[in-house]
């Protein structure tokens, strides 16, 4: 998937989690801007060489654990996409 096509992705399960608003009572979140601002390829080269993808969701405290877990469940059920997702202001 290219970046743009795990951002769009991500916004449509941002709008799929905001049906279910009472799920991420804990995580204080802005559902009105609520969206994926960024798609990064992230590289460690040690100890081992790892070639990562981080998608940032604006929008969303930075501790917006269920948020961030919902978000990552879905990209890994459909379509098969494995990343690190953050949240932020």
């Amino acid at each position: 998937m290219t970046g743009q096509e795990i951002a769009e992705a991500v916004n449509s399960i941002l709008k799929e989690a905001s049906l279910y608003k009472e799920d991420f009572s804990m995580d204080a979140i802005n559902w009105g801007d609520l969206k994926c601002n960024e798609v990064r390829h992230i590289s460690t080269i040690y100890p081992e060489e790892d070639k990562s993808i981080e998608v940032i969701i604006d929008e969303a405290s930075p501790d917006a654990y269920h948020l961030c877990e919902f978000v990552y469940d879905k990209l890994s059920e459909r379509y098969g996409v494995e990343v690190y997702v953050r949240t932020e202001w």
